[in-house]
């Protein structure tokens, strides 16, 4: 290995040390403030309203399978 390779190397290991800490910090600040993820029962509603304010499939309706047999 040419002995200009090992400033680089240092400095790549330095750089992604240094945004790998800031990143996890900044995660942790924020998962703490205000949380990643939405409630349980939000995730199981949907999150088309919560996110954009209307239905993303508005056609879609749900309809029991009894419903569908018949047919």
């Amino acid at each position: 290995m040419p002995a200009s390779s090992l400033p680089q190397l240092v400095g790549i290991s330095t750089l992604l040390g240094a945004v790998f800490t800031l990143s996890f910090a900044i995660n942790m600040a924020l998962e703490y403030v205000i949380g990643h993820r939405v409630s349980a029962e939000t995730e199981l509603n949907g999150l088309d309203v919560p996110e954009m304010g209307q239905l993303g499939y508005p056609e879609f309706v749900f309809r029991p399978e009894t419903a569908l047999k018949a047919a």
